[in-house]
């Protein structure tokens, strides 16, 4: 059949989908959309300060203002934050989803569920919440919680088993999209937080670590306006010194490559944070 022989929908027929009406309304609704300039994926190797900066990002005036912030503690490792450097804040909400089988494992889909219920929750009622930030922390053991939940949930699998069909991780892969994209989805200031891992190649026929990667999903990259790496170097005088490097900035190009002193460690602890980078890209 040629294309000038197919029946052609008449040009005063409606789209059956959405109306006209309803397709202005989504333009008006357009001209509103307000959100916040700072959705920023903060990474590095393990104790390099990386959610001290993220849940650093209110000024003094927002403090005292009661802005609230909630922090998804994948690592468990936000509390004592919260205790030692935030006075135990009570506006820095923990939220820890992990939960665990009769075995004291980890239950990978009630975990997920938490997860989405949570995020879906913060979505759904934002502008009803005093909300400054959404802290994601965690996020490279998020996507093996996804990797386990398609494995117990989808395939029937032991989660330890390889998976041979590699199409199959599209299922891990929307689970994992449908969260993050719904904290994105937010207007107030997001991070994602995540480690480097080991980058491992062939070499001479051996499995080698060769480098260095970001422990995320790969499609993580395009969803944010800024990437900061966090590390640590030690002086010749022995104070250790607390650097980040920001490695992508959206509408704010002068930025990248620039670095930021957040911390020095010598006989006190000097916290400086990142104020400086947040102010000059919101």
């Amino acid at each position: 059949m040629s294309w000038k022989n197919m029946d052609k929908k008449d040009d005063d027929e409606e789209d059956t989908s959405f109306t006209k009406e309803e397709v202005k309304g989504w333009i008006e609704d357009g001209r509103e959309v307000e959100a916040s300039n700072l959705c920023i994926g903060v990474y590095g190797w393990d104790g390099t300060g990386k959610s001290g900066v993220a849940m650093d990002c209110r000024t003094e005036e927002e403090i005292e203002e009661g802005k609230e912030i909630v922090v998804i503690d994948l690592d468990d490792s936000c509390s004592s934050i919260k205790q030692k450097y935030f006075d135990s804040d009570e506006n820095i909400v923990i939220f820890q989803p992990m939960v665990f089988d009769d075995n004291g494992d980890v239950d990978s889909p009630k975990t997920l569920d938490r997860i989405d219920a949570l995020t879906k929750y913060l979505v759904e009622e934002e502008d009803e919440l005093d909300l400054h930030a959404v802290v994601f922390d965690g996020v490279d053991k998020f996507k093996d919680i996804c990797g386990d939940t398609m494995q117990i949930e989808d395939l029937n699998m032991d989660p330890n088993s390889r998976v041979k069909n590699s199409w199959n991780w599209q299922i891990r892969n929307r689970y994992y999209k449908n969260v993050m994209e719904k904290i994105k989805k937010l207007s107030c200031h997001r991070f994602y937080v995540t480690h480097y891992k080991e980058k491992k190649e062939p070499v001479a026929g051996e499995l080698q670590v060769t480098g260095k990667e970001i422990n995320w999903h790969w499609s993580t990259d395009g969803m944010l306006f800024q990437k900061v790496e966090m590390r640590k170097e030690e002086e010749e005088d022995g104070t250790v010194k607390f650097i980040a490097t920001v490695q992508k900035a959206k509408g704010a190009l002068h930025l990248e490559n620039e670095e930021y002193v957040v911390a020095e460690v010598s006989d006190e602890t000097e916290w400086y944070g990142l104020h400086d980078f947040y102010n000059e890209v919101m």
